[in-house]
């Protein structure tokens, strides 16, 4: 017989989720509905924003007087303020609505406001022909030992390099 457990937090609904967490060094567990389990992921994630950046964001943002806080996301309604306040936008339109803040932002974090990283390494160049028979060898030992999940994965491969070499023949 499984017992029901209630919510511990509204104490109406069903506990669907176990939360665990850290509390003096005891860890401690919170049974919560699937509302309330949202509630307090949703409280977490804003109290995980480090407080050294909220300080560091407040340093970096030099804003021209109420003017810079009362730029709006048309979309969200997210304000630079509140940007500084949690250091996360609230839609894809803040990225055009904050561009120059976001630019000065990363200017001063990276030293320029675009990624200039490593390459990719080349990419090795496929020896189609001894791709094929290593796994036509793979697919027969697959079969042979009756491990037909890896013979499906052979096959699937085989199917990809024979479509890839037909698109090289092709000259795609």
């Amino acid at each position: 017989m499984t017992t029901v457990e209630m919510c511990q937090k509204c104490k109406t609904s069903i506990a669907e989720v176990t939360v665990i967490h850290f509390e003096n060094g005891q860890k401690k567990y919170i049974k919560l509905c699937e509302e309330c389990a949202k509630r307090h992921d949703e409280l977490q994630q804003l109290a995980a924003v480090p407080e050294f950046f909220k300080k560091f964001a407040e340093n970096i943002f030099e804003p021209d007087g109420e003017n810079a806080h009362a730029l709006k996301c048309p979309n969200c309604g997210m304000t630079v303020g509140t940007f500084e306040a949690n250091g996360l936008l609230g839609c894809e339109q803040c990225y055009h609505t904050f561009e120059d803040e976001l630019t000065a932002l990363l200017q001063r974090i990276h030293g320029s406001h675009k990624h200039i990283g490593s390459r990719p390494r080349p990419v090795r160049k496929l020896d189609a022909s001894s791709d094929m028979q290593s796994l036509k060898k793979r697919l027969q030992a697959a079969i042979a030992a009756e491990d037909f999940e890896q013979a499906a994965e052979c096959r699937d491969l085989i199917r990809d390099l024979e479509r890839e070499m037909q698109r090289r023949q092709n000259g795609h």
